[in-house]
């Protein structure tokens, strides 16, 4: 492989040669002259999540991927967790220290390591998402048909601030719906989850939701040099992010975790909020997807029986009740400060173990093999 020095200065040279000659790279469209190759393939995309209004960036959408079986996560910041170690943490970071953060840290890059040649996993975990924002996500992939879902979080957080409800525009909401609340089996989900919504707060409707036009992006077929060059670059970077952390990663040996022995209780009795993770589910029968919910490590109630009892006795009794595969991994032994630096969020040697640990329960509920 050309060295970066290398590709840097031959980059650096062929753009000036351009703007010398006062050529606006990104004004000349080549799209003709590459016939039917997808332009996509000169897009810059990102392992890790680019924000609601710009998933088309996540790298799930590579053409690269077009062929490939993908596990895709979702999930909040204890899915998501692409810091390296306690850096990542606003109060743990130390004055003046940098952020060590990549995606070659997160459990779905460990993951990638484990599986099997043909499969790829995707992080579309987002930091602070709850339940309403990760059926946005997983509205705009499921055209690619997943083969299999994992949606991990922390505890109850998927039903905070009111599921994340006013975290999306009508306009996510009109994809959610045109998405998953089209079919019968599903769209009684889907007006139960809405009313749940407006019930406590939420001042959209379903109604207008459900005639809303729909403002979906053409696809872009535009390309110019000056994107063949991003492309080029972006690769050559992205090959030195994968190759590990930043920085080296830093552990604090003395932080101390507390433990908790407040009893288990159940603010969504009904699971009222939580059966939006069956319209996920719904969906990935029609095409014969699987699904996987986990919860994440919570140091705190790692030794609190009762607190584990009422997550098997509430949770996993519905989500059994279901034939939703399931998995409690809030006993997980993480070691302190070496693989969580936190008690909720892991290290890149935790989401070592995390990825390990959802790859044996995938083949644990026979979906992958």
């Amino acid at each position: 492989m050309i060295s970066r020095r290398a590709f840097e200065s031959l980059l650096a040279f062929t753009m000036a040669c351009l703007l010398v000659f006062g050529v606006k790279v990104q004004e000349i469209n080549i799209q003709p002259l590459l016939g039917t190759i997808d332009g996509r393939w000169f897009h810059v995309y990102t392992p890790y999540f680019p924000g609601l209004d710009h998933l088309e960036d996540h790298e799930i959408f590579s053409p690269r991927y077009a062929h490939t079986k993908k596990i895709v996560l979702l999930g909040s910041s204890a899915t998501d967790s692409i810091g390296c170690d306690k850096s990542w943490s606003e109060t743990l970071r130390g004055p003046g220290e940098p952020i060590n953060a990549s995606y070659s840290c997160s459990i779905t890059a460990q993951l990638n390591k484990l599986l099997p040649p043909g499969w790829h996993a995707f992080n579309l975990a987002r930091n602070g998402a709850e339940l309403t924002s990760m059926l946005y996500v997983y509205a705009q992939i499921a055209a690619l048909k997943p083969e299999i879902v994992i949606y991990g979080d922390t505890g109850q957080y998927y039903r905070w601030n009111n599921a994340g409800a006013d975290a999306l525009t009508t306009e996510h909401y009109v994809y959610i719906h045109e998405v998953l609340g089209s079919e019968p089996e599903a769209a009684i989900l889907w007006r139960n989850y809405l009313d749940v919504l407006r019930q406590h707060g939420w001042r959209g409707s379903d109604e207008g939701i459900a005639t809303a036009p729909s403002d979906r992006p053409a696809p872009r077929l535009r390309v110019s040099p000056q994107d063949i060059l991003t492309y080029l670059l972006g690769v050559e970077r992205q090959s030195i992010i994968d190759d590990g952390p930043p920085f080296p990663v830093h552990i604090n040996w003395g932080r101390q975790f507390a433990s908790s022995s407040a009893p288990f209780t159940n603010p969504d009795p009904d699971f009222k909020y939580f059966n939006g993770i069956r319209l996920i589910t719904e969906h990935q029968k029609r095409f014969g997807g699987k699904f996987l919910f986990y919860f994440s490590p919570i140091q705190m109630y790692r030794e609190n029986s009762a607190y584990l009892q009422g997550l098997e006795e509430t949770y996993g009794r519905f989500l059994s009740d279901h034939q939703i595969p399931y998995a409690n991994h809030v006993d997980l032994d993480l070691k302190l400060n070496l693989e969580t630096y936190d008690g909720v969020h892991q290290t890149i040697y935790g989401n070592r173990r995390i990825a390990q640990t959802l790859l044996q329960d995938l083949i644990d509920h026979h979906l992958i093999k």
